[in-house]
């Protein structure tokens, strides 16, 4: 399975207690995932974060990597 993911960060936070930097974040990333065998799965994301910033503050943008494995329990007989 292979997914095209977008991802928006609301501004919610009060900027002006620090709280927040008032701006949007913006991504965009795929995920995917692989079955090996009926109770194992192995996920994988990549993702890349437009990072908003507020007047006079210049933040960098974000590239991140997350993977797992894991397993669920085979069905009872």
């Amino acid at each position: 399975d292979l997914t095209l993911a977008g991802k928006l960060k609301l501004p919610t936070a009060d900027s002006d207690k620090g709280l927040g930097t008032g701006e949007f974040d913006e991504g965009l990333g795929l995920e995917a995932g692989w079955g090996f065998v009926p109770e194992w799965r192995l996920l994988g994301d990549v993702s890349y974060t437009l990072i908003g910033s507020p007047p006079g503050v210049d933040l960098a943008n974000q590239m991140a990597a997350f993977s797992s494995l894991f397993s669920t329990p085979a069905p009872s007989r």
